[in-house]
């Protein structure tokens, strides 16, 4: 059963709202202002807001830009209920982050239908990232028309964590900066770009989709620092510095001979420690050392 949190200061709304949501299966919360309903999301979990425009307090724009920007908040899809229906308040409404808007007075078989499509929607984004967070992946899909966060995996947040700043919305904010100052990377998809610099390490940026119906880019995250990789082949395989250093540069397509060269020593010390490396990791050549390394879940995504 979904949970549907109705926000509206009109008793009458909050009746024929409340009646057909309930008898469509849902699970209804009701909230008469911006305060309540932010208490309430707080205290329980929601599946979608439908928010009035107009209240006393604080109003449907604020509380939609203030829970837009709330790490805990900013997943529940938003469908507007507002009489204002001028360009200048729809916009304003799509840019403080709702997805959809219902105009009063309110068609309730409308309601529902829309309802549904958004939750469906929702739950298919939370599975991706889901299924993206099972593999470490670090990946964002931003709403570029009211610069939010539709949703983040885990390994995206730790690395803007590290490169960025501790706050959400400034990721966002230098994300959108970013652009500007690129904004040729917008035509440009699955092409690698820097995005910040630190402690020798280089986060990169890859645009992965942009899809112009709903305003939303999906965002890849990739870092690479070798010291870490070092660190992480050492630890997990059970190896020396210098064979970690065979063992990347084998991942990185190198022949025994090229490595050799790159780390001062003859190929026949380097087919040695190659034959120790597949000891020592339980590979059979150098594809599964390859496919062993790429599959390791501290690696994924950190360099290659």
């Amino acid at each position: 059963m979904y949970t549907i949190l109705v926000v509206d200061d009109t008793p009458e709304n909050l009746a024929v709202l409340h009646d057909s949501l309930d008898e469509e299966g849902y699970f209804v919360l009701i909230a008469t202002n911006g305060d309540a309903a932010y208490k309430i999301v707080y205290q329980q979990e929601v599946d979608l807001i439908l928010l009035d425009a107009v209240m006393p307090g604080i109003n449907g724009f604020d509380l939609a830009k203030k829970l837009k920007s709330d790490p805990y908040t900013n997943n529940i899809p938003i469908v507007f209920m507002t009489g204002l229906t001028e360009t200048e308040s729809i916009v304003k409404a799509f840019n403080n982050g709702v997805i959809d808007y219902v105009t009063k007075p309110l068609n309730p078989k409308e309601v529902l239908v829309r309802i549904s499509s958004h939750i469906k929607t929702s739950k298919a984004n939370n599975l991706v990232k889901d299924l993206l967070d099972e593999v470490n992946m670090a990946s964002i899909s931003i709403n570029f028309s009211s610069k939010n966060i539709n949703w983040i995996t885990n390994h995206a947040k730790k690395l803007l964590e590290t490169y960025l700043s501790t706050s959400e919305r400034d990721w966002v904010l230098s994300l959108f900066i970013f652009f500007e100052t690129n904004k040729t990377l917008l035509n440009q998809i699955d092409i690698p770009i820097i995005l910040s610099e630190k402690n020798g390490g280089k986060l990169y940026l890859q645009i992965r989709d942009i899809k112009k119906n709903n305003n939303e880019i999906v965002i890849s995250l990739r870092e690479e620092n070798e010291a870490l990789v070092l660190g992480s082949l050492q630890n997990d395989f059970m190896l020396t510095f210098r064979e970690a250093e065979v063992l990347l540069w084998l991942t990185k397509g190198k022949t025994n001979r090229e490595i050799g060269l790159i780390l001062g020593n003859s190929p026949r010390t380097i087919d040695k420690h190659v034959e120790h490396i597949f000891e020592k990791i339980g590979a059979e050549n150098r594809n599964s050392a390859i496919n062993l390394v790429l599959n390791n879940k501290n690696i994924k995504g950190s360099l290659f």
